[in-house]
């Protein structure tokens, strides 16, 4: 996961981990703190072994380490592990791991920071949650003054999900790699199947909310944001979108991809799907996506005039 938030008042937590650790690994340092009482010296060997190991742990100088009960510091419970923009703004590999992981296998484990990584990686290469906030806020600008506080926030909600398909896909597919991620058929099949159930709980989820009227407007958008908040439709459905531009594109390296803007990332995955004769799961230029992104947006101005 990875939060967009930039106001921490509230995350008493700073400042009050006692230091349990600090390693060198060929160089590079590696720390971990713990606010919480517990046995996590297998949780610790597992996190040291990944940053022995693993490419993406090899790019940061220095990384941190906060195990951490999510629910007590109000990191919310949908997640295990994340990483902050604050962090991410300043250039640090700071990643956070809910204490429930102790309970996990190498396997899980090496996933999951392999995932968070990814994301701070993700950001400098390529400025994301910055270019995120800046599309934010010149949205939020755009939208009419007389639409309902509701339906701004389904529009901003919805850019959310567009830049999640593409930063969770991109984490999702570096996650997968060293467990033998495919570029074959087989592989893409699998990864497809499973985005367009995705892609359908999606429009399902969408068809409910467009049923709304002005009276239970705030209720509905209430349900929909809740429903969409940890869900995992974004990861699969990005996942599936990255192992499509690798599998067809074979000379497009993984670094290009994560440099990619949201819709050129969405423009290459058309371009994709295009070669073959499958219904392409997102689109915005075609119109032939299960999920079609200029639809939604014209579902949303049909229920703005409704509700006037």
């Amino acid at each position: 996961n990875f939060y967009i938030i930039t106001n921490y008042s509230n995350l008493i937590m700073f400042g009050l981990f006692s230091r349990e650790q600090e390693h060198k690994i060929d160089g590079r340092e590696v720390s971990i703190y713990r606010d919480s009482r517990g046995n996590f010296k297998q949780l610790m060997k597992y996190i040291l072994l990944v940053c022995e190991t693993e490419r993406v742990a090899r790019y940061f100088p220095r990384i941190e380490f906060l195990i951490v009960d999510f629910q007590k510091k109000g990191l919310g419970d949908q997640s295990i592990a994340l990483v902050l923009t604050k962090h991410l703004k300043k250039g640090k590999a700071v990643v956070y791991l809910d204490i429930s992981n102790q309970n996990r296998d190498f396997k899980e484990i090496k996933s999951t920071i392999i995932h968070e990584l990814t994301h701070i990686w993700h950001e400098q290469v390529s400025k994301m949650s910055s270019t995120s906030a800046k599309i934010h806020k010149r949205l939020s600008k755009v939208i009419a003054n007389d639409v309902s506080k509701e339906l701004k926030d389904t529009r901003m909600m919805l850019q959310v999900f567009i830049d999640k398909i593409h930063y969770e896909g991109i984490a999702e597919f570096a996650a997968k790699i060293p467990s033998g991620l495919e570029y074959s058929k087989k592989e893409f099949v699998v990864n497809y199947l499973m985005a367009k159930d995705s892609a359908k709980e999606f429009n399902k989820l969408w068809a409910i909310f467009l049923k709304t009227t002005k009276i239970n407007l705030k209720r509905d958008y209430q349900v929909l944001s809740k429903k969409f908040e940890g869900n995992k439709i974004p990861y699969i459905i990005g996942l599936h979108m990255t192992h499509t531009i690798k599998y067809v594109f074979v000379d497009v390296t993984f670094q290009e991809i994560a440099k990619f803007s949201r819709f050129k990332f969405l423009k290459k995955y058309e371009e994709a799907m295009s070669h073959g004769d499958l219904k392409p799961i997102l689109t915005r230029e075609s119109n032939e996506g299960i999920i079609d992104y200029n639809r939604i947006l014209g579902d949303l101005t049909d229920l703005y005039h409704k509700n006037l």
